[in-house]
């Protein structure tokens, strides 16, 4: 498993295979505080989305959730377990009203992300509501195999991962 400190070197360097892509591209997952559960992305506005706190706020909580948390960088922190890393991306304005998570590697990661919905009350997204009661992994699953079918496509047009859509 790549760190999540190593990922833009190793994009540079490495052949892009279906073996090494996991490591590469992310699961991009996006935290946000509603006033009450919705179950659709569509049911979101501005005006239900809650300023989460600034910066140093958002960095203190999950340094909370995580001790391991690398935040050199408050606005990339970086969190590598066995098995899978999460990188959050946190907007450097006052109020912020969401935390980007880049996620790469096996399904332990949702434990991860279930255990920051749990603690903050945050909602968790990708294309998606994640309904960390039932299913949680479908947005992982449905992503992977987006991933693996654009990584083949490269591959067979001999194209590098990132330039998939020329």
């Amino acid at each position: 498993m790549i760190k999540s400190q190593e990922i833009k070197t190793y994009c540079r360097k490495e052949k892009t295979t279906l073996e090494n892509i996991g490591d590469l591209m992310s699961w991009d997952v996006m935290f946000m505080k509603l006033p009450y559960k919705v179950t659709k992305v569509e049911e979101i506005n501005e005006d239900i989305i809650q300023v989460i706190g600034d910066r140093k706020e958002i960095v203190v909580i999950l340094n909370e959730i995580f001790p391991d948390v690398d935040f050199t960088d408050p606005s990339w922190g970086g969190l590598d377990r066995e098995g899978y890393s999460i990188e959050f991306n946190i907007p450097e304005e006052v109020n912020v009203t969401a935390v980007t998570l880049h996620v790469r590697g096996n399904n332990e990661s949702i434990r991860a992300l279930k255990e920051i919905h749990d603690k903050t009350g945050w909602t968790a997204m990708d294309e998606t509501i994640i309904d960390f009661s039932s299913n949680p992994e479908r947005g992982l699953e449905e992503w992977r195999s987006y991933r693996d079918h654009v990584v083949r496509i490269a591959i067979k047009k001999n194209k590098k991962w990132y330039e998939f859509w020329k």
